[in-house]
This record gives C-alpha cells, structure tokens and sequence, in this order.
C-alpha cells in the first residue's frame, strides 16, 4: 500500500531526476552509474533511481524511503565532519523532539545491549564503523554511517551491580546541513531499529 510518505518521497525523485546534476553524486556521496545512483543507508546497499528506492534489492517504503530521498533532494556541498559530536539536545530546534528521540532511538537498545556487543564485528562492517573518541565513554563506543555523510556515535553501557544498561547516541558535527533536527531523529531512529535486526538476525558468532 502507498502511504504519504512514499507519495512524497516520490515527489523528491521526480524533482531530482528531472534535469540531470552532474555533481548529484558527489555531494550525495554515491556512485553514479545508468542505473541511477548506489550508496549505503541503514546498514544496507541503497539505489535511488526515477522508478524508486531500493534497500539490498528490495523496495525502500515509509520514512526510510522519505529521509533517503531528503538527503537526496537537498544533498548540499559539504563533507561530513565527526567531531566534535553532539547530543541531539544540541542540534536546532530538537527541544519538541528531545522526549521522543530518547524514547524511540536510545530507550529501544537497552533490552539489546549485550546482544548487539556480541556482534560488534559484524555491526561495524555493515554500517562502515568505525572506532569513537575514547572520551565519548561507555563500555563500547563506535561511530556508525547510517547516511553516507551522517554519522551517529553511539555508546553501550553494561549492566553491573550498580547500574542498569544504557545507551546513548550523539550525532556528528555537522549533521544538520544535510536534513533538518526533526529528520536526524527519524534517521537515528531507524539505524537503531536496523541494529536491534541485524543483532536478532544473526548467529552466535557472526
């Protein structure tokens, strides 16, 4: 079924396609080819072409589909910068949306901790991860690339005697030229989501 999100990703490769860019790629972070333009997203081989998006073969739908196409539409001429990374209560305008990002991108791993450290290795090199500053703390840290030009760092804190496990996610320096406060929590949203899938997914030992 389309769903307003699909019609409106839609209009977003319509206006994208519709004279030809030859700096799209650049700026997007992709790789231009007859077959439109392929990049990562979410763990996952991204084509974005006039007919559609395409997650590892399969349609792209729902707000992943809409923030791949935003990124897109609106890719600016920029690189993606790290550091120094910030907690979402330092982005623009995110106070309206601190209680929801917490809620639906940090509180949803806690259950997960020890499953997604079981399959670090893995994880890494689904989402191109990388190591994090050793002064972001926690128990493991690693920077992850959910959108080839945003990176999410997120933090895992073991449960022991005294504490609870925990998770936090900050965003790198620059996020928010590439998608507005509202979408950056959408897209940490859902790389969190696609972390609790890939862990549940995979064997013991993969």
């Amino acid at each position: 079924m389309t769903t307003t999100y699909d019609r409106i990703a839609a209009g977003h490769l319509a206006e994208i396609f519709a004279a030809p860019d030859s700096d799209l790629a650049r700026r997007m972070g992709a790789e231009a080819s007859d077959a439109g333009y392929t990049f990562a997203a979410f763990g996952q081989r991204c084509r974005l072409a006039p007919e559609g998006i395409w997650l590892d073969g399969a349609p792209a739908s729902g707000v992943p589909a809409l923030l791949i196409a935003l990124y897109a539409r609106f890719a600016v001429d920029a690189g993606g910068v790290d550091l120094p990374l910030k907690a979402f209560i330092e982005l623009p305008d995110s106070a309206p949306y601190a209680a929801a990002f917490r809620t639906h991108s940090e509180t949803p791993l806690i259950p997960h901790v020890d499953q997604i450290l079981a399959h670090r290795e893995t994880v890494a090199a689904r989402f191109g991860g990388r190591p994090a500053p050793p002064e972001i703390g926690g128990d493991w840290t690693i920077l992850l690339q959910p959108l080839p030009k945003i990176a999410l760092c997120y933090a895992f804190y073991l449960a022991d005697e005294e504490f609870l496990p925990g998770v936090t996610c900050r965003f790198s320096a620059n996020a928010e030229r590439f998608l507005p406060t509202d979408a950056l929590a959408d897209v940490a949203e859902y790389t969190s989501r696609a972390l609790i899938h890939l862990s549940q997914s995979l064997a013991p030992g993969e």
